[in-house]
């Protein structure tokens, strides 16, 4: 389950990275940030296509910009009312405005806005309906998205269970695990929790690689990241186990490398001394739509759907894919 921070990772279908940092309100984009100075500035070529297609079956559907102009009006008012509503919340959460401070400013604009808005609103039998629908449509997506990462986050990290207490337990189980030989690296969404695939593997098939590495990316808030903290190392409290976190962090321009992570990591830990016999395994969830759980049945099966169609962490990585094993949990919300 990986996602840009390098995503609980919330509900990505396969382990790799944290994004705690992003509020996950839609699955895993191809994302191309354009500046070094604005992490906000990004091309989204799916959400191009996507208004490019819509865009087309607009104009061939009104037909003329006569037939539009009900539907840009309302559409222009409503983002103008919610930029208002959106400049209250920075002031008081970003800027720490007081309260009577920041309804002075904006309660006049807001009213401006929604005065348009209203006026706008009779013309909702005349093309108006557009944009409401459009923008009602993309707001149960994004709601419904964020609710069932929520939802999933928490039964995934029920299920991973705390890393350190299972390697510590490694070598305590009855019958004793079979080693089998090469380096096994394991994707990981958190540096506190077991990856999924590393639990079913002890678990379920009693097995234990020579070599075990559990790698977890970060992305930062700059646009490249170098130097000697871009990886780190950590032998998980026993050096001779052979079994070593490794945390890369990348920069937002920087493309998730995790075989050249590794190559810089190896210069500090000895399970990393032949990357030419490496196994990468990557945990996948599939979300199963149950009765009760916080969530409408109907949005439980959108969110399902929104998930087995987030992109593939194996390109996002830069795996190679002859070398991945995928282990799968099925997780019930």
């Amino acid at each position: 389950m990986i996602y840009r921070s390098l995503s609980a990772d919330d509900v990505r279908p396969h382990d790799g990275c944290n994004l705690e940092n992003d509020h996950g309100y839609l699955p895993r984009l191809s994302v191309r940030h354009t500046s070094d100075q604005l992490r906000g500035q990004i091309y989204l070529p799916a959400v191009n296509l996507f208004l490019y297609v819509v865009i087309v079956a607009i104009v061939v559907g009104f037909g003329s910009s006569t037939s539009l102009a009900a539907a840009y009006g309302i559409a222009v008012s409503g983002t103008m009312a919610a930029t208002s509503a959106l400049a209250y919340i920075v002031t008081r959460r970003s800027w720490r405005w007081p309260m009577w401070l920041a309804v002075l400013v904006v309660a006049p604009l807001l009213a401006i806005d929604l005065a348009f808005f209203a006026a706008n609103l009779l013309k909702v039998n005349h093309g108006g309906w557009l944009p409401l629908l459009l923008g009602g449509a993309l707001f149960v997506l994004m709601r419904t998205w964020d609710r069932g990462r929520k939802l999933v986050t928490e039964r995934r990290i029920a299920e991973e269970g705390p890393l350190r207490s299972l390697i510590a337990g490694l070598d305590r189980r009855t019958p004793p695990l079979q080693t089998v030989p090469g380096t096994a690296i394991y994707l990981a969404s958190s540096t506190d929790t077991c990856p999924l695939a590393l639990r079913i593997n002890v678990e379920r098939n009693q097995v234990r690689h020579q070599q075990i590495v559990i790698f977890h990316a970060d992305m930062l808030d700059v646009p490249h990241c170098g130097g000697d903290l871009r990886v780190t190392v950590d032998d998980l409290d026993d050096p001779d186990d052979r079994i070593v976190l490794v945390t890369a962090r990348f920069g937002y321009r920087d493309r998730p490398d995790v075989l050249g992570a590794l190559r810089l990591a190896a210069r500090q830990a000895r399970e990393l001394e032949n990357l030419d016999d490496v196994t990468y395994f990557l945990s996948r969830i599939t979300i199963r739509p149950a009765k009760g759980g916080g969530m409408a049945m109907w949005r439980k099966r959108i969110f399902s759907a929104l998930a087995r169609n987030a992109s593939s962490s194996i390109e996002y990585f830069q795996l190679p894919e002859d070398r991945v094993v995928t282990l799968g949990s099925r997780i019930s919300i």
